[in-house]
């Protein structure tokens, strides 16, 4: 090993052993970016574990054959989106802007193929996003009044990812030159990932609790308000008609 290698591997080690967010975040208005995706992210996660600890079934148009097949792969890419909500939480976390959009990007992608994947079978195996889509956007959920417009609000900021992922404009690019550069804060990268996040969150929750009405009416009182937290009022509004 060159004798510049080996110190610039030193300095990573050094690096990794001090790494730390502790003074990253005596940034000015910081905690009121960071609070919101906590509360959002929180709210997300009790709803997926009371769903799993209710074993409720969705609904699966498919043959009878297929059916719990389908449904196994519907928790699967459910539960694949939210794990993704998990790492772009942390990205965002140390400044990772761009990084958190292409993950987002992704969990949005999961998550539609879970919801289409209950009325199609094999459309998890396709390769097409956009066919993918528009298999999907005819889903039984996707085709209720409230599913519709999520399906469409979802696509949307699927799109306006999308600009992130390929750089489109300046704003999108990052220009990271080392890993030292780690953690960085931009707070007006992180004001706009905060709103994507939000809204992915807000999407998502709003989906399952109407989808799974009785599991939403059936959870946990604690659970059940901080999950109320992250609705839409659209959403609010169905389930206490």
């Amino acid at each position: 090993m060159s004798r510049s290698l080996k110190d610039d591997y030193n300095s990573l080690l050094e690096f990794i052993d001090g790494y730390s967010l502790k003074n990253t975040y005596n940034e000015k208005g910081l905690s009121e970016i960071i609070k919101p995706l906590h509360k959002g992210y929180y709210s997300a996660l009790a709803l997926l574990a009371e769903l799993h600890h209710q074993d409720v079934k969705p609904y699966s148009s498919c043959e009878k054959k297929y059916v719990d097949k389908q449904r196994e792969i519907f928790w699967l890419h459910l539960s694949e989106s939210f794990s993704e909500l998990g790492s772009a939480f942390f990205l965002i976390l140390n400044g990772c802007y761009k990084a958190s959009d292409q993950v987002m990007r992704s969990s949005i992608e999961n998550f539609i193929k879970a919801q289409g994947s209950l009325d199609n079978v094999g459309l998890t195996t396709m390769k097409n996003v956009y066919e993918i889509f528009e298999i999907s956007k005819i889903s039984s959920f996707f085709s209720t009044e409230i599913g519709r417009n999520i399906f469409q609000e979802l696509s949307r900021l699927y799109s306006d990812l999308c600009s992130s992922v390929h750089s489109g404009t300046e704003q999108d690019m990052q220009g990271i030159s080392a890993l030292g550069d780690f953690p960085a804060i931009d707070l007006d990268r992180a004001k706009i990932a905060n709103k994507n996040y939000l809204k992915i969150i807000k999407f998502y929750v709003s989906s399952l609790s109407v989808m799974f009405s009785e599991g939403f009416h059936g959870m946990h009182h604690i659970n059940k308000d901080i999950v109320q937290l992250s609705l839409s009022a659209t959403a609010l509004k169905e389930l206490h008609r």
